[in-house]
């Protein structure tokens, strides 16, 4: 069951990932202290496996190992420099992993997270790239740190991304034919964030909630047919994946009193934030918060972002490219004020219950 509609709550990893496994977004999110939708899953018996692909924004250091009885990789206590030097494991090395937990635990009622990297943007060490591939991919790593491509390293980049994506395809096919004689089998193909390539200037994930960036794919397969109905009748939904962790809670008849989100299969969603932290100074993103706050608020028909200090208005029905800033009537501001504050009264409330 494929979504059309579903986005991130942030712009990359580290602004993304609280959204995702806590149901909040990455300004309320405290590591370590927030709870987790995976402690949740392990309270009721469920074996629990994590492999984060490498990602530091994703690990331990920000606090998503809670709740996991297997977590790799682990980067808590890891100089800069071994950091730095860190091997970014592929999907077929990921896959292999879990399959040999997945054997050891049998038949047991499990939660498993396989964070993929390889199309991230290091692809040089990616063993199965034939030779030219990854003489091509050393090229485009360095000319990607520029922010930029020319018409042809672009059309070289795209190529590759797609080489790369057979093989995650291909893993995602051999797991799935090792579990299809399970019974009450969910998978769920999702991604962190989407990748700007030019289509606003740049060639990365930067802090700009465009929709090449925010809107994610978002797939569902499961052996339940009563779910399999149910779902369908939510595909042209607006979805955030501030949701995500809720809508699963409830599928598995578990009551989880967490987080901001909804379940998208009981409640409509009208409107979907995302942000990013720009630094002060500079392009890049801002794991410290203390940059400037880019963010969007989007609808199905239209989208307010504030960009570096700019208001803008786009109408995703004519504009969907998000070529053409409109600008800003007064009306949408009050409609994007009283979200906000809204989702900031609910956060307010539940942290209060929490007493974290």
């Amino acid at each position: 069951m494929i979504f059309k509609n579903v986005l991130i709550s942030g712009t990359r990893t580290l602004f993304a990932f609280p959204g995702i496994f806590n149901s909040v977004y990455f300004s309320f999110y405290t590591p370590r202290r927030s709870p987790s939708f995976v402690e949740i899953l392990k309270s009721y018996g469920y074996k629990t496996f994590g492999h984060n692909g490498g990602n530091i924004y994703c690990s331990d250091v920000w606090g998503y190992e809670k709740g996991f009885d297997i977590f790799d990789q682990r980067f808590r206590g890891i100089s800069i420099s071994d950091l730095q030097n860190n091997s970014i494991p592929s999907c077929y090395e990921i896959t292999q992993k879990f399959l040999i937990w997945i054997e050891k635990i049998g038949d047991e009622s499990f939660f498993a997270w396989l964070h993929y990297m390889d199309i991230h943007g290091k692809w040089d060490h990616l063993t199965y790239l034939d030779d030219h591939e990854r003489e091509l991919a050393v090229i485009l790593q360095n000319e990607k740190k520029k922010l930029v491509l020319n018409d042809t390293d672009l059309k070289q980049l795209k190529k590759l991304r797609k080489s790369i994506i057979k093989h995650i395809n291909k893993n995602l096919d051999d797991i799935s034919s090792y579990l299809s004689d399970r019974e009450n089998l969910m998978v769920v193909i999702t991604s962190d964030h989407g990748e700007e390539l030019m289509e606003h200037g740049n060639v990365d994930h930067l802090p700009k909630p465009y929709d090449e960036i925010i809107h994610v794919p978002f797939a569902i397969y499961t052996t339940d047919g009563n779910l399999q109905k149910e779902l369908r009748e939510h595909v042209n939904d607006l979805v955030s994946l501030v949701d995500f962790s809720i809508t699963l809670a409830g599928v598995l008849g578990i009551r989880a009193n967490f987080g901001i989100g909804i379940n998208f299969l009981r409640g409509k969603r009208n409107y979907v934030y995302s942000e990013g932290f720009r630094q002060q100074n500079g392009f890049r993103h801002d794991p410290t918060r203390q940059g400037a706050r880019n963010f969007s608020v989007r609808t199905l028909s239209w989208k307010y972002m504030m960009l570096n200090g700019k208001e803008m208005l786009f109408d995703l029905t004519n504009d969907l490219q998000e070529q053409n800033p409109l600008v800003v009537e007064e009306s949408v501001k009050k409609e994007v004020k009283t979200f906000i504050n809204q989702e900031n009264r609910k956060w307010l409330s539940w942290k209060a219950k929490c007493k974290f």
